[in-house]
């Protein structure tokens, strides 16, 4: 901003970059045709601020010295082609390392290690949960409510969990590996008996 001009209070915006005086020029000229389709968060965002200055009772004119553009600004209809949010459900594993509410009415929650996102649980869930607290790696189940604009996970709800067993990788291959072992060696007895 360079300036500001008038008893009209008009902004002058001064670039010598090329690049940012088309922007603008392109922003403002989708915004007078209130077509928002391939703007940006930042430039809906402005849109949206221009809107709120404006009130329905004024308007705002973008033009250049030259008059190379000139568009007026009267009324902004921004219209929410996307929900602001999506759901979806997929699982998690982990470890419980916090549980319960703010109060002993309220919604009860988890978290699990390395998830930055509470998990509402039912008053029983909460009971059958308590004992693998900090303990058992689990298998959760989860109904994510997922922000579209910036895919946050705003919130989550168990839907179903499972205990994991506590053997690692390692030990369960080594377990099959035995286990095969036992079944290869009983078989070549039995051919090799008779």
């Amino acid at each position: 901003m360079s300036e500001i001009r008038g008893n009209c209070y008009a902004l002058n915006l001064t670039t010598n970059n090329e690049l940012i005086y088309e922007n603008l020029k392109v922003v403002h000229k989708k915004i007078s045709h209130n077509d928002f389709d391939g703007l940006n968060k930042k430039q809906i965002s402005y849109a949206e601020k221009v809107k709120t200055i404006l009130k329905g009772n004024l308007s705002l004119q973008a033009y250049d010295d030259s008059k190379t553009f000139n568009f007026e600004v009267k009324d902004i209809n921004i219209v929410q082609d996307l929900p602001s949010f999506y759901f979806e459900i997929n699982s998690e594993y982990g470890i419980i390392t916090s549980i319960g509410g703010r109060s002993i009415e309220g919604v009860s929650n988890i978290r699990i290690n390395g998830q930055n996102y509470d998990i509402k649980v039912s008053a029983k869930q909460e009971r059958e949960l308590l004992p693998f607290f900090k303990k058992n790696r689990l298998h959760l189940v989860l109904n994510k409510k997922i922000a579209t604009d910036d895919n946050e996970i705003k919130s989550a709800t168990l839907e179903s969990f499972e205990i994991t067993d506590d053997i690692n990788f390692y030990d369960n291959l080594q377990n099959s590996i035995s286990e095969l072992s036992d079944k290869v060696f009983e078989a070549f007895n039995e051919r090799y008996e008779d």
